[in-house]
């Protein structure tokens, strides 16, 4: 299998390994990790803005009616508001597994499918082949020191606040990265 990142649970106890050391970077320590890639935007946020703002304008389609505040809280329970997505911080990565030749494994749903439960890392609602894919991958994830955001079993960080809490770090890493004139 390969790792493919897509720039676009069984969540961490406290049974968590402790934070690696300080000069620990995860991407060294994955096997074989080929297809890291992303938009050159992805540090500013343009992605995850694009995702949110489509995001919110679904919610209005099914669900009209509601004041703006409500809309972003609703969206906010699946994807990070782009003022505080890790994504920004460069410190997260949404992954999936692929095979040999490249194409992608079922996990369950497709990454970013955010409107079913089954994309919940512990899902019970997938089958026992993508429950197994998912065990790989957070297996895999975990020993180098990265976290898993729960409600998105694509959805992987270091570094971020996120991160810092589950890890109990005394603080982030990485925080958001503006850019000159913005």
């Amino acid at each position: 299998m390969i790792w493919r990142s897509n720039s676009g649970a069984s969540s961490a106890t406290s049974s968590s390994p402790p934070p690696p050391p300080t000069d620990h970077h995860p991407g060294r320590a994955i096997p074989n990790p080929r297809g890291f890639d992303g938009p050159p935007d992805l540090r500013s946020g343009g992605p995850r803005a694009r995702y949110f703002g489509a995001h919110i304008d679904r919610l209005r389609t099914v669900h009209p009616g509601h004041d703006e505040g409500w809309y972003h809280r609703r969206a906010s329970r699946y994807i990070s508001p782009p003022e505080v997505a890790p994504h920004v911080a460069g410190a997260a990565v949404d992954l999936t597994l692929c095979a040999t030749d490249g194409h992608e494994l079922w996990l369950g749903t497709e990454v970013n499918d955010t409107d079913t439960d089954a994309c919940h890392t512990a899902s019970t609602a997938i089958s026992a082949e993508a429950r197994g894919r998912r065990d790989i991958l957070g297996e895999v994830l975990t020993t180098v020191g990265l976290v898993n955001y729960p409600t998105e079993w694509w959805h992987w960080s270091y570094g971020d606040r996120y991160w810092a809490h589950i890890t109990r770090a005394p603080a982030a890493r990485y925080g958001p990265v503006t850019t000159a004139g913005r």
